[in-house]
């Protein structure tokens, strides 16, 4: 529908025709410093369905310094279109998942309950840590999702999928129905895109700025993360809470970092001959967190 002259959105309607299922879109456009757009989609489908994924976003990762053991040779310091998944649980709290350019397939899930938002977010914005005069990897934009109506029970699924380039989108988000769409039931859904820097909405709580890891001295894997927040208070005081899914964490400590005016948490990961552990980190005050949880898959 073409907007009047004086107007500021412009609605989009398009159909969908597949052998699983027909669909009716409006999208409702209104451009800015972070252009909205706001989502109502109608499915109709043509036989049962239980493999559905529901405001998809893909990206693309290829290496950056916390997943940089590519052997690449590659004279740029980093090359991704997005660095991490944010989510904003349907309890409040914030995660921060750092992408990843894994070796086989992964696929992960977060949450049962539909989130109050998620995205793919590109956070380092210094054009000094991509190098790259045509790619401007610094300025892409990062998406957030908000559901604005009832998505039920379900998955919120991120998949990795291994690259050797920076030519395909190698990443994927999106919600999945914990129920199966029955044929000839109609499915309605409704959310909200963000296209800009950053997540639309208000995070009281210190955030993941980096996430570094190497080679201690020890001979174990090392972590390092920093967060940082325009409240600088939030840190005072504030203890680091870091577990695995297998082997031990060890060493870990948080400093002041005096370039970012945060903290710096750093940790040693004893694998003990696992593979994979899932590892979890937060910073705490009176057992109340002060800064996102930051989610991270190791793998040997």
């Amino acid at each position: 529908m073409r907007p009047g002259l004086y107007e500021t959105r412009l609605t989009i309607y398009a159909l969908m025709d597949s052998p699983s299922t027909t669909g009716a879109f409006r999208f409702t456009v209104e451009p800015g410093a972070s252009t909205e757009v706001d989502v109502e989609a109608h499915f109709f489908p043509r036989k049962d369905l239980t493999e559905i994924g529901l405001a998809p976003l893909t990206s693309m990762f290829n290496f950056a310094p916390h997943d940089a053991e590519t052997g690449t040779g590659d004279y740029r310091p980093r090359v991704h279109d997005s660095d991490g998944l944010s989510v904003r649980m349907a309890n409040g709290e914030w995660v921060w998942r750092p992408l990843a350019n894994p070796q086989k397939l992964e696929i992960s899930t977060f949450t049962e309950r539909a989130p109050l938002g998620f995205g793919l977010m590109q956070r380092d914005r210094d054009f000094e840590d991509y190098q790259d005069l045509e790619a401007r990897y610094d300025r892409r934009p990062g998406v957030w999702i908000t559901p604005t109506s009832d998505w039920g029970a379900g998955y919120l699924t991120l998949v990795a999928i291994p690259t050797t380039n920076e030519f395909n989108d190698n990443i994927v988000s999106f919600w999945r129905p914990a129920d199966t769409w029955k044929k000839g039931e109609e499915r309605t859904i409704a959310y909200r895109m963000n296209w800009g820097g950053d997540a639309p909405l208000l995070q009281p709580i210190a955030r993941v700025e980096g996430t570094r890891t190497g080679i201690a001295q020890s001979g174990r894997r090392l972590f390092v993360i920093d967060f940082t927040s325009e409240n600088e208070s939030l840190f005072e005081g504030a203890v680091p809470y870091v577990s695995t899914s297998s082997g031990s964490v060890r060493g870990a400590v948080v400093v002041k970092n005096p370039e970012t005016g945060g903290m710096r948490l750093t940790f040693e990961l004893d694998g003990q001959g696992g593979d994979l552990a899932e590892l979890r980190a937060v910073l705490l005050k009176a057992g109340k967190p002060v800064s996102e949880t930051w989610l991270y898959r190791w793998r040997k």
